[in-house]
């Protein structure tokens, strides 16, 4: 019991500083660079491999460009 209690104390432990970790980390970036970044990928169908399923969602750089920052 006591093993137990301690790796579920250990993992919340390590969820709240990985979120911790994660928000100051966000909060350092900027949207410019990100979208200079995101700019510089070449406009090209992914791999096999790598393509999503078709379910009519389709998210393209043109949509969340135009979104309030």
């Amino acid at each position: 019991m006591n093993q137990l209690s301690s790796a579920a104390v250990g993992e919340k432990l390590a969820a709240l500083l990985t979120a911790e970790y994660l928000q100051e980390r966000a909060s350092r970036g900027r949207r410019r660079a990100f979208d200079a970044v995101l700019r510089k990928v070449p406009k090209t169908a992914p791999s096999k491999e790598d393509a999503l399923p078709n379910d009519g969602m389709r998210v393209t750089r043109s949509t969340t460009a135009g979104r309030r920052r």
